[in-house]
Formats: C-alpha cells, sequence, structure tokens
C-alpha cells in the first residue's frame, strides 16, 4: 500500500469520527470523542514504534470508540479484537466500524466485545499485539491488568501501553484556575481508585508480569502560541472537566460554587504567548519466547 492510500484511509477514519460526534454523542461524552480526533496524527506516529512483523491478530483494551482498532486495521490486513467495559463505547464503535466497511476503508476487520482487561474472555496464547491507551491510569489493580496481557500474549508477542504522567505537564505563564482543576481532577481520578502517575510505572508493571521491556519512553509534545477563544485545546479541557463536575463536588474535592468561579476564570483567561508542554509515555513489552 503507498503512503498516500493509507493517509486517504487514515482520513476517512477522522471523517466516521467526525460525523459521529456530530450526528450522536452526548454532551458528557464529546470530550473523549474531541481528544481522539485532535490526537490523531500523534496516536499513528507513536503505534510505528512497534515492529513492522508483529503480527496480524490484534487486541485494543479500553479502546473507547476504537480508533486505534480502526488505524490498525486500515495498515495491514488484521484482525483487531477490542474490548471495553463500556457497553456504549462498543455500540459506537461498531457503528463507526459499520461506516468503514461500507466505505471500503478497513484492510482487515475489527470485532467489538464487552469485556474487562482483569478477567478477559480469551485463552492464554490468543494475540500478536495487546495494546492499552490511557487505560492504566484509570484502574484499581493495574498489576492484575499487567499479568492479563502477558498471559494472553503469543510466544514473542508485544504489549504496547501508552499512559499519561501529570509529572511531564508545564505551562507558563502559569494559569492559577487551571492548575487548580487540573489538581482537582487529579484528586478525583485518585478517589476512583486510578492515577494520572502511572506512566513512570509502566515498565515495571510489565516487567513484573514476565515480559522484557523492549522501549521505555516519554513521546514529549511542546507548543508557544497564544490563547484563542476558539481554541480547540482549550475546548477539549473544559468539556472534559465539565463532565467531571459532579463528581468532584459528589467526592468533596471542589462543591458547585468553587468549581464554577474557577471554570469561568480559567475560560476568560488569555495569554498573548502561553508555553505548553506533556509528555505521554510509551512502553513495549515482549512475552518471552518459548524454549
Amino acid at each position: 500500500m503507498s503512503l498516500a492510500d493509507l493517509h486517504s484511509r487514515y482520513s476517512q477514519v477522522d471523517e466516521a469520527l467526525q460525523e459521529y460526534l456530530e450526528r450522536f454523542v452526548a454532551a458528557d461524552s464529546a470530550w473523549l470523542l474531541l481528544q481522539t480526533l485532535l490526537t490523531g496524527a500523534r496516536r499513528r506516529k507513536q503505534v510505528e514504534r512497534l515492529p513492522a512483523d508483529a503480527g496480524l491478530r490484534w487486541l485494543d483494551a479500553g479502546a473507547g470508540f476504537g480508533a486505534l482498532a480502526f488505524d490498525a486495521a486500515c495498515s495491514a490486513p488484521r484482525e483487531v479484537v477490542v474490548v471495553d467495559v463500556d457497553r456504549q463505547m462498543l455500540e459506537a464503535g461498531a457503528h463507526i466500524r459499520d461506516r468503514l466497511r461500507e466505505r471500503g476503508v478497513l484492510q482487515g476487520d475489527v470485532t467489538f466485545v464487552e469485556a474487562d482487561i482483569m478477567d478477559l474472555p480469551f485463552s492464554a496464547d490468543s494475540f500478536a499485539v495487546v495494546s492499552a491507551r490511557f487505560l492504566f491510569q484509570h484502574l484499581t489493580r493495574p498489576i492484575d491488568a499487567a499479568h492479563e496481557v502477558a498471559r494472553v500474549l503469543q510466544s514473542g508477542g508485544y504489549a504496547y501501553v501508552v499512559d499519561v504522567d501529570d509529572q511531564f505537564a508545564v505551562t507558563y505563564p502559569p494559569s492559577d484556575a487551571y492548575d487548580r482543576l487540573s489538581a482537582a481532577f487529579c484528586a478525583l481520578q485518585a478517589a476512583r481508585g486510578g492515577d494520572r502517575f502511572v506512566g513512570r510505572k509502566l515498565a515495571h508493571l510489565l516487567g513484573s508480569a514476565g515480559l522484557s521491556i523492549r522501549e521505555a519512553t516519554a513521546d514529549a509534545a511542546a507548543c508557544a502560541a497564544p490563547d484563542l477563544p476558539d481554541d480547540l485545546a482549550r475546548t477539549f479541557a473544559l468539556l472534559r472537566l465539565d463532565q467531571a463536575r459532579a463528581d468532584m463536588h459528589a467526592h468533596g474535592i471542589l462543591d458547585a460554587g468553587e468549581f464554577d468561579r474557577l471554570r469561568a476564570d480559567f475560560a476568560a483567561d488569555r495569554a498573548a504567548l502561553r508555553f505548553q508542554s506533556n509528555a505521554e509515555v510509551i512502553v513495549i513489552g515482549q512475552k518471552p519466547t518459548a524454549g
């Protein structure tokens, strides 16, 4: 397949995701699909770190709307199984998959299965690749998930895990309102049993599950640009915070009045030039070959 053909297929994936966002997505879920669209180029560049001969049967765990699975099935005749605990996400992904099938975008195919990464309904040695993007930050027992990933991997297969570590997030000039909202969001994730600093732990988790670590790196991104009213990254941040507002109040992290004041301050805050950086941690583990 030519590079131009592959990019055309990727563009059609983005178009199908955009169509779904505009037609079907409820307000409290829009932030996740918007994030998926904003990070498409970065997601596709990161997955190129996997060896070209990684295999054609993939499992994508906690896959959201299925974007990585669609990318994988566009670029080769792969059979990709998507698992998630959210039935609505799976139904959305299947709807988008059907549109891509109709348009002949996929070289392989994508199947959606309701399942928990802690208890996968697959036999040992089932997949050449198991991927998990931004899933481990939500898990209360990430070491158990790492062992399940290792169990279903074939001998010589690859685990491909990407997640956040908020230690890498830097903004200047700082926004006090956004810093306080971000700290509240981090506290909420911890209250739910998650971890916004899990990135630094991924290699240890996969290694403890018996995988050899082939790569552990931080994919950094930085920019310096003026704050604009229609900035998509700010829109995404506000949508994500709005979705968490009720839970922050329920967990005693921020009451509704304080949240609304901070949100208004952040929405109105403008800098002529603002520097921002972050990094996503990427870890590739390999299951030792038998014998």
